[in-house]
């Protein structure tokens, strides 16, 4: 009796191993069934653009009217003939590029008249204006302009400033731009990069061929799309390829 006894018992421990051992087993498989899948992996080239190639949402109509509605901002750009980075952005340059926005783009009315100054007109932009400015075309504040860095002709621009606006005293207000202008060429590679090609020519010439003989140069000024429009990032003259220089080669 005590014999089957224990077999008994040796029966009922195998049978409680062979239970445990497969309640285990069935959880082990049931917890790798719902683990989540791996999130795909990270593309740390991932700049923003799709596979597909750069982001471009502007068209070439949106720049032609943001050139169009701003005109004498890019005919400072086009016609001053000096080079500008936003990139390398001083206050020599930037208040050079504000002050002509406030004579010519600048809504600011008819003005005051002067009687008893060499200048004619007095013009007035509230500091809150030009910091909406600044900030609209070179998302920079204005508390970078200093007006006594503005390089114009103290005969003909007189710029001043306090803690509530800016002031320009103007000779004449009928100025015309140093050279004349049309535009070439927009070439939209995305919307970071939009190259705009302008051709210059003499003040009596018209180009509307768009031929590089009546030319006297080139200029290319880069935007950006920017909440409010584009973001003016270079103006520089354009430099033609040499083409003397391999035939030159040859003959050496």
């Amino acid at each position: 009796m005590e014999e089957k006894k224990d077999n008994k018992g040796l029966l009922i421990g195998i049978i409680a191993f062979v239970a445990g051992v497969a309640f285990i087993a069935y959880g082990t498989i049931s917890l790798l069934s719902s683990k989540p899948e791996p999130n795909p992996p990270v593309d740390n080239n991932d700049s923003g653009e799709n596979s597909d190639g750069p982001s471009i949402s502007v068209t070439d109509t949106d720049v032609k009217n943001f050139l169009t509605d701003n005109s004498k901002l890019i005919e400072y750009f086009t016609d001053y003939n000096a080079d500008f980075d936003l990139g390398a952005a001083d206050p020599v340059s930037m208040s050079d590029v504000f002050g002509w926005s406030f004579v010519y783009l600048y809504n600011h009315g008819e003005g005051e008249k002067l009687s008893d100054s060499k200048y004619t007109t007095k013009y007035t932009m509230p500091s809150a204006d030009a910091d909406t400015f600044m900030r609209n075309y070179f998302g920079i504040p204005a508390s970078i302009i200093d007006v006594t860095k503005i390089d114009f002709s103290k005969e003909v621009f007189n710029f001043t400033s306090d803690e509530e606006n800016y002031y320009v005293e103007v000779s004449n207000t009928n100025l015309d731009p140093i050279q004349n202008c049309v535009l070439d060429d927009v070439n939209i590679v995305s919307d970071s990069e939009i190259i705009v090609t302008y051709g210059v020519m003499e003040l009596d010439k018209t180009c509307e061929d768009k031929s590089d003989d009546c030319y006297t140069k080139k200029r290319e000024l880069k935007l950006r799309k920017s909440d409010n429009g584009f973001t003016i990032l270079t103006a520089s003259d354009v430099k033609e390829e040499n083409n003397n220089e391999s035939e030159t080669g040859e003959e050496n």
